[in-house]
């Protein structure tokens, strides 16, 4: 399970794809903070869905190939049209 929490340079209220892009950023620059270069070459993000559920709560999933074999995560994300952090669920 992987959390962060950050900010958004942003004026405006982000839209659910440009807050979709900006989680996935975070992600993948946080996998090259936990991960080493070897483990990052046997991983491969292929795309993260965000759907906006209610106030500032998005549910998302996250599909990967890791190791040859492909994964799906759920992707939890609370953003306040500020901050926003998120977390991938087991």
């Amino acid at each position: 399970m992987l959390l962060m929490t950050t900010s958004c340079d942003m004026n405006t209220r982000l839209s659910t794809t440009e807050l979709t892009e900006q989680v996935q950023e975070h992600i993948l620059e946080k996998w090259e903070e936990v991960y080493s270069e070897e483990e990052l070459e046997e991983v491969e993000f292929k795309s993260l869905i965000l759907v906006h559920k209610s106030d500032n709560e998005y549910s998302g999933v996250l599909e990967t190939i890791e190791y040859g074999e492909e994964y799906s995560y759920t992707v939890s994300v609370i953003y306040d049209g500020e901050y926003f952090s998120w977390e991938i669920l087991d």
